[in-house]
């Protein structure tokens, strides 16, 4: 297991290599000069000569390939630069706001998972009846609904009509750990709703697929209770394709976490990229790319050791 982990991280390397690579050259690619963007309402102000100085000073002026080789050299080292926007530098700031991502993100998983799963193991185990039909028609709305219309109708609901909850911001523990809750609450059902949606019609079809099998016809016919057949035998083989869509839909999470973040003003990485595409902030912009990156490559890491938990036949030895 330990020389499976070991390869599956280096073969990360040249992943997050590739990607850094095109990252790099879409935001220096795109329009706009960031010189300008950082000099903001001062723009009329400056001179040509100041803006030349601001170029060589910060890089710009040297070929991309020498730009993207003096980061790479810095990220290796640790070194993501400093904002072009604020002069905050870039690993502090997004190591800042990483708990925040996870906590969102996590909680969005949780939330998914709680919901997808015994509502796929329902409509499988009853195909056909009424609850089928209900969590079939609740997937598909999740399925067609985007998640920031989701969220403006729970803000709607939940904040301005009902005023049970508030609209944005992340809370703080000094008010305790109940009003880090509240806060989190719609954020993560928004974000976890369209997941669930996906994982329960998933999950619904590889229960029908498992239950179907000889082998729990077998355990039937020796008299085993139907709860002791379907999440001791059937649950376990069936949540090896679950586990792996939840892995990839984890990489959606961070992405739709850019929205839901935007939305709530939630303070994770996911509003700071949005901030630093609106500002052409390039180092911050890499930055968040990249540990997005990471933090996907590690979780379907998780997900491919998980295999050998739910399926003893499975060995990386």
């Amino acid at each position: 297991m330990f020389r499976f982990i070991v390869r599956r991280l280096l073969q990360a390397i040249p992943t997050l290599l590739g990607i850094s690579i095109v990252v790099f050259l879409m935001v220096h690619l795109a329009p706009g000069d960031p010189v300008l963007i950082m000099l903001g309402s001062q723009e009329q102000a400056v001179t040509p000569e100041r803006i030349a100085e601001l170029r060589e000073a910060w890089g710009f002026n040297d070929p991309l390939y020498v730009q993207y080789w003096r980061f790479l050299k810095d990220a290796l080292r640790g070194d993501l630069g400093r904002s072009i926007y604020t002069g905050q530098d870039v690993f502090q700031s997004i190591a800042q706001r990483i708990p925040a991502t996870l906590l969102l993100t996590v909680s969005s998983l949780i939330v998914a998972v709680a919901v997808s799963v015994p509502i796929g193991i329902i409509s499988a185990t009853r195909q056909y009846s009424a609850w089928d039909y209900i969590g079939m028609v609740g997937a598909l709305l999740g399925v067609s609904m985007p998640t920031f219309w989701f969220a403006l109708l729970a803000m709607f609901l939940f904040s301005l009509k009902l005023g049970w909850l508030p609209a944005t911001g992340m809370g703080h523990l000094a008010n305790g750990i109940g009003d880090v809750i509240k806060h989190l609450i719609m954020p993560s059902l928004t974000l976890g709703f369209g997941m669930a949606a996906m994982t329960t019609r998933l999950t619904r079809s590889s229960m029908l697929d498992v239950i179907r099998q000889d082998y729990i016809r077998t355990a039937k016919a020796k008299g085993l209770s139907e709860r002791v057949v379907i999440y001791r035998h059937a649950l376990k083989n069936a949540l090896i394709p679950i586990v792996t869509v939840i892995g990839t839909q984890f990489g959606s999470l961070l992405g739709g976490a850019v929205v839901t973040e935007t939305i709530f003003a939630w303070p994770g990485m996911g509003r700071q990229a949005v901030a630093s595409i609106t500002r052409r902030d390039l180092p911050m912009i890499q930055g968040n790319v990249l540990f997005m990156c990471l933090i996907f490559v590690l979780v379907n890491l998780l997900v491919d050791i998980s295999y050998s938990w739910l399926d003893p036949r499975i060995r990386y030895d």
